[in-house]
């Protein structure tokens, strides 16, 4: 088994976001899943409120993370968390270090049609191109993940050079201070957040399109050896998670009210924010978009998405 400090040593040396090692699971112990409360990433927020665990018979707890993705993983390895979600930037870099990590489910689809992330200006900013970023600050979620990433791919693919940009790593809910206080001139922000720039900034950007019209953000994960000595854990999980997608999908205003309880966000706030597209499908074609672009900015020869799939 792969060792605690091997594991926070990569972490802390990639600075990657979400990474989680499970604790071992007992039959009569709840399973024990470190939740985001992003619209992409909401589905265990959905299926713990509307019943969908308890129906495949699971007992879960949630908890919710919005702290960086080294702090998170202390935690996990620490034995608290058996399941958690990551964007596919860090489980690429992960997989690429040989640690064990396998994907169970899907997150959300992004799609240029609706999209739920943005980069985001302030009211008075100069800012109108991507050759204007060049010495500037974005503010995001997390330093060298698909944070980071999409505004350095859109920068560069659009007449920029994101290697002159620095890139400042702020918690959400505390972006559009960093706006209206001049430590950042722009932010890198994910739906429910980017309502809470209202009044503060205005999109300038949707830089996940650079990457492409659609694809899969983020996925549900577990280690290889947890997930085999599981297999009926993993498939109730699954099963939850995608009655999850397809209610989400279907009763956006009811889950809009749950996703505002998660994120500590007032329902009237959102109303107006571009929902995300839950899939019920590991799709490889979906993935692989995010490791080509992690691949491209953390230096690695790409893998196919395939290899990142659990498979009983």
């Amino acid at each position: 088994m792969i060792s605690r400090a091997r594991i926070l040593a990569v972490l802390a040396a990639s600075s990657a976001a979400p990474s989680f090692i499970p604790a071992a699971f007992a039959a009569d112990a709840a399973v024990k899943i470190a939740a985001v409360p992003f619209d992409s990433t909401a589905q265990p927020y959905y299926a713990d409120q509307m019943g969908m665990f308890k129906k495949v018979g699971l007992n879960v707890e949630l908890e919710s993370f919005t702290t960086n993705g080294a702090v998170i993983a202390a935690s996990v390895a620490g034995g608290s968390m058996d399941i958690g979600v990551s964007n596919f930037v860090s489980l690429a870099a992960a997989h690429v270090k040989k640690l064990p990590f396998v994907v169970i489910a899907p997150a959300a689809l992004y799609s240029s049609k609706a999209p739920a992330n943005a980069l985001v200006v302030s009211l008075s900013s100069t800012i109108k191109t991507a050759k204007d970023f060049n010495g500037k600050t974005i503010a995001v979620s997390g330093v060298r993940n698909i944070a980071e990433f999409a505004p350095r791919y859109w920068i560069d693919k659009n007449g920029g050079d994101s290697a002159q940009v620095k890139f400042l790593e702020i918690a959400p809910a505390e972006q559009p201070a960093a706006l209206a206080q001049g430590r950042a001139d722009a932010a890198s922000v994910s739906e429910p957040f980017i309502a809470a720039f209202k009044g503060v900034g205005r999109v300038l950007s949707y830089a996940y399109d650079a990457i492409a019209p659609t694809f899969m953000i983020s996925g549900y994960f577990t280690t290889n050896e947890w997930a085999r000595a599981n297999l009926d854990t993993v498939r109730k999980f699954q099963e939850a998670m995608r009655e999850s997608a397809l209610w989400a999908n279907a009763h956006q205003e009811r889950s809009l009210e749950i996703l505002a309880k998660a994120a500590k966000l007032e329902p009237s706030q959102l109303t107006t924010m571009a929902r995300a597209v839950y899939t019920d499908k590991l799709d490889p074609a979906m993935i692989q978009p995010m490791i080509d672009v992690a691949a491209t900015y953390l230096n690695f020869p790409r893998f196919p998405a395939e290899e990142l799939i659990f498979h009983s």
